[in-house]
């Protein structure tokens, strides 16, 4: 069984190029003024129903056409933006982020979010990293992966004005939760939904109550919003390495062996890193972060 895990980006609000109506008045007529000045309203003359005289050629709609105004210049020219990277749309360039895809177009006004737990031992943990990205070389090219974290959702867009309302949202939820200790055990490969990377992942064999209270809690969240949910019955996992594509038909039992003896020896030299407290969840939505700290248990009274 293969978890998923999401890893994408933001969202673009779309602009809605509606028709634009001008009214243009002819300053050199009024309907206070007769036609001429010599003449008088009389009784039986017919008044002009349009604020446009008969002998003027009305002004016509926009074009539906025609596009936005361009950004000003001092606009362009504070920040060192080209015209191409003020008024042209996103294009992605996987180059530039080691071949990745985003899961979902990049659109301006929504913001690409996650909840999880972050590991704080990252740079104890960098020498099992680099241990199993090489002895995995020969099958794939493994990268390690720079924000390690144990995922509470799968990856959401949410509007820029819904940030802080959600973030208040989940803090009361979470309100209800208590710290747990999660410990880590065998390594595992798993695939996210669009099978465009493959992660190396260290699985949750300690504390999964705790982490299911977590998913219950951002859940309740997501759902006032009418957000994905996690997955049901999900494998929780700390990914330490990443690569391209659908590689799990290439590991085979000689290497995933070789794998879990690599992770076993580890386990038994840093048995204090492989188990941790979980003191607080993150909230990452675009470039901001945002902390839920969870309660402290409460204390027995003797």
């Amino acid at each position: 069984m293969a978890a998923l895990v999401e890893y994408s980006s933001s969202d673009e609000e779309e602009l809605n190029d509606d028709k634009t109506t001008e009214l243009c008045v002819n300053p050199e007529r009024s309907f206070l003024q007769p036609d001429s000045p010599d003449s008088s309203p009389t009784k039986g003359r017919k008044r002009q129903s349009s604020v446009y005289p008969t002998n003027t050629k009305r002004p016509q709609l926009m074009d539906d056409k025609c596009s936005r105004f361009p950004s000003p210049f001092e606009i362009k020219n504070s920040f060192n933006f080209s015209a191409d990277d003020v008024d042209c749309e996103w294009k992605d360039d996987p180059s530039l982020h080691s071949g990745r895809v985003r899961s979902f177009a990049h659109e301006r006004g929504n913001w690409a979010s996650y909840v999880s737990i972050p590991f704080e031992e990252a740079f104890e943990i960098q020498e099992l990293i680099t241990a199993v990205i090489a002895h995995l070389r020969p099958v794939a090219e493994f990268h390690p992966v720079d924000d390690l974290h144990i995922s509470v959702s799968k990856t959401f867009v949410l509007q820029h004005h819904w940030i802080l309302p959600f973030v208040e949202n989940l803090k009361r939820n979470l309100s209800s939760c208590s710290r747990g200790s999660v410990q880590l055990g065998c390594v595992e490969f798993y695939c996210n939904e669009e099978c465009t990377r493959t992660f190396l992942g260290l699985t949750a064999i300690l504390g999964t109550n705790h982490l299911n209270s977590y998913v219950k809690a951002v859940d309740r969240a997501l759902a006032e919003y009418r957000l994905p949910e996690y997955h049901k019955g999900p494998k929780f996992h700390l990914s330490i390495a990443w690569s391209l594509g659908d590689v799990r038909s290439k590991i085979d039992d000689s290497t995933m062996g070789s794998l879990q003896e690599i992770i076993r020896v580890w386990l038994d030299e840093e048995c204090d890193i492989s188990t941790f407290e979980v003191t607080h969840l993150r909230l990452k939505t675009g470039n901001r972060s945002f902390v839920l700290e969870l309660p402290l248990p409460e204390k027995s009274i003797l």
